[in-house]
């Protein structure tokens, strides 16, 4: 008969995603759920429930009414992102020429640039402010048990790093733009108030926002020994002549032509005609950033340096949102806040694995 050979882990390297647990997600420290309720008078209204690891009484935080309702949290939310779009990428300033640029159009690295630290003082603050603004209007605006709620979710952010999703099919707010200060004592409205990079959700958290998945779903998007992963690349190549100062669409090709297989496209017949198939298998599908999604529109210099960051450390093996919050610490080093914009929906642990260990795979290329 045939014998089983006994196997021991020595060493694991993969992050507490070994053999065992690559196939399932890690646990979440915070999970939000909101559902869009009615009465019977037909009068429609957000019910939150909140529930993990880090909320002081674990599932035993009743549920609260948000008393914001559809149109007004469309006008926060909107207002919200006007503010990044006005104060980031609509900022315009005077160069050394006479002329005007445009500081976070114009730069992916904005460390070494004259004036930075002067730059974020006058920016950063405001933004904090409306961040925390529409999380006060979500959460401190409504009865005594929305407000215990909001009191228990406050204390757990404040504790430290959390892992957070956020379940709802109706009501998508842009939570890695939300602040909360360090503490009750800051007064965001005072023009000298301080701020810092941990309280916007998206730096400090790993954070994303899931609606409903199948239940054969896993963070392991799974390689066969000595392939490599697919990727459906959908582009324009008229874009790298509209913005011929940063070529956005021959570097991204170039880079999944050199790490994967990749099914450039460049039309939408040929996208339709492939989705149909039988044989369609793309496991990255790329239509400027594919996983996360931008509250603003995004300057071309940045969508590009961003994706190669991304994608470089996805086809590594890493979990897309360790991958993101990464990312996000690292433009904050160069004095860019732009990072913050991009956002996580359902695919915080996606990774690539080894189709027959389920171990991470690496993906073979030169360097970035």
């Amino acid at each position: 008969m045939p014998r089983e050979i006994p196997l021991s882990c020595i060493v694991d390297n993969t992050g507490d995603y070994s053999t065992k647990g690559i196939h399932r997600g890690r646990r979440r420290t915070i999970t939000i759920m909101i559902d869009l309720r009615s009465d019977p008078g037909g009068d429609s209204w957000y019910q939150i429930r909140l529930f993990g690891g880090a909320i002081d009484g674990g599932d035993t935080v009743p549920a609260a009414r948000l008393q914001l309702g559809q149109r007004d949290a469309y006008s926060a939310i909107t207002d919200l992102q006007t503010e990044w779009r006005d104060r980031l990428i609509h900022r315009r300033e005077e160069d050394s020429a006479g002329g005007y640029w445009f500081p976070f159009v114009d730069e992916w690295d904005l460390s070494v640039v004259h004036g930075q630290k002067e730059r974020l003082a006058e920016i950063m603050p405001r933004l904090a402010r409306e961040g925390h603004k529409l999380f006060a209007l979500l959460f401190r605006t409504g009865d005594e048990e929305l407000t215990a709620l909001a009191d228990v979710l406050v204390a757990a952010l404040r504790a430290g790093p959390q892992v957070v999703t956020v379940h709802s099919d109706d009501l998508f707010v842009p939570w890695w733009l939300l602040y909360v200060p360090e503490s009750d004592d800051v007064d965001l409205d005072d023009d000298n108030a301080e701020w810092n990079w941990e309280g916007f959700w998206g730096y400090r958290h790993l954070v994303e926002h899931r609606t409903p998945w199948s239940p054969k779903w896993s963070p392991c998007l799974p390689v066969d020994p000595g392939e490599r992963p697919v990727a459906g690349v959908n582009v324009d190549e008229r874009l790298d002549e509209e913005f011929q100062k940063t070529p956005v669409i021959a570097p991204i090709v170039s880079m999944f032509q050199s790490r994967t297989t990749a099914v450039v496209r460049q039309s939408r017949s040929h996208l339709a005609r492939d989705l149909k198939s039988p044989d369609h298998r793309d496991q990255i599908v790329y239509f400027g950033c594919h996983i996360v999604g931008p509250q603003i529109d995004i300057p071309p210099l940045f969508a590009r340096e961003y994706a190669l960051e991304f994608f470089a450390q996805l086809l590594k093996g890493d979990r897309a949102g360790d991958i993101i919050l990464e990312i996000t610490h690292a433009c904050a080093l160069r004095g860019n806040p732009l990072a913050l914009v991009l956002s996580m929906y359902n695919g915080l642990d996606t990774h690539f694995c080894s189709n027959d260990t389920g171990l991470v795979v690496t993906t073979a290329g030169p360097a970035a």
